[in-house]
């Protein structure tokens, strides 16, 4: 199984929407989805491991997000 099909089944966190080799797309406000791209599949894989892999964790766009909907965005 490639790095790229795992991401689907093992992303914990809720704005993880999908990914390519170097990238991981997630959700972000007003229905857009924010792309975060990586120089290698090992830095890819280590973020992905250190914070997609696990919720809550410490992402900056995770923590946001989070605000956001605790304080009403979108309502």
């Amino acid at each position: 199984m490639s790095n790229t099909a795992q991401g689907c089944y093992k992303s914990k966190c809720p704005y993880y929407v999908s990914e390519t080799k170097l990238s991981i797309n997630c959700d972000w406000q007003d229905y857009t989805t924010i792309r975060r791209t990586f120089k290698t599949e090992a830095q890819k894989k280590a973020y992905q491991e250190n914070q997609c892999y696990r919720y809550p964790n410490d992402c900056p766009l995770f923590k946001q997000m989070q605000l956001d909907y605790e304080n009403g965005y979108g309502d």
